[in-house]
């Protein structure tokens, strides 16, 4: 179990804090029970809505479906995801397009029966994200096994191009351009 000795020691500032959980969501080899452990202590955060951006992306990289690139071994087990799941329907959403993101990560469809949470869990999910900031997209993610596109990838990585820049392509044989608008 994590341990909280703080007698002592200097507290962690904001800067500290996000780039710890930064670094925590993109360890995707630590293992199923590190990464449970790490979901607990960030939900009751997210729960009393006091989570910033960066721990509910964290939140959920940590409990993701889907690893970028991590061990299937790596991955919580859905019962653990699926009672956060169910904690997070009985909340308030205060930030809904970062709570978006983060329930699509815990809870999008990967067609593989041991990770996949149940059919009419994420289906509730979906049905209540579904109005909501990019609500639509996250839905079909959450209901359908359905690749994810390029500014999708980049965010789970954390990572985005400096303002004016973009990623196009010419056409569908083409690879990536950077451009300036």
């Amino acid at each position: 179990r994590l341990k909280s000795k703080t007698r002592g020691v200097p507290k962690a500032g904001p800067q500290e804090l996000r780039e710890y959980w930064q670094l925590m969501g993109s360890c995707e080899r630590l293992s199923a029970e590190m990464k449970g452990e790490l979901g607990d202590a960030l939900l009751p955060a997210i729960l009393k809505t006091q989570a910033t951006d960066v721990e509910l992306w964290a939140f959920g990289r940590l409990c993701a479906r889907a690893p970028m690139y991590g061990p299937l071994n790596c991955v919580v087990p859905r019962k653990d995801v699926a009672r956060w799941v169910e904690a997070l329907l009985a909340s308030e959403w205060r930030k809904p397009e970062p709570m978006v993101f983060m329930s699509v990560q815990l809870a999008r469809c990967v067609a593989d029966r041991e990770r996949d949470l149940d059919e009419s869990l994420r289906r509730r999910l979906a049905r209540h994200i579904e109005l909501l900031p990019g609500g639509r997209r996250a839905a079909r993610l959450l209901t359908e096994f359905v690749p994810l596109e390029a500014q999708e990838r980049a965010r789970i990585m954390d990572e985005s191009l400096p303002a004016g820049l973009q990623v196009r392509t010419e056409d569908a044989q083409s690879t990536p351009l950077m451009s300036c608008t």
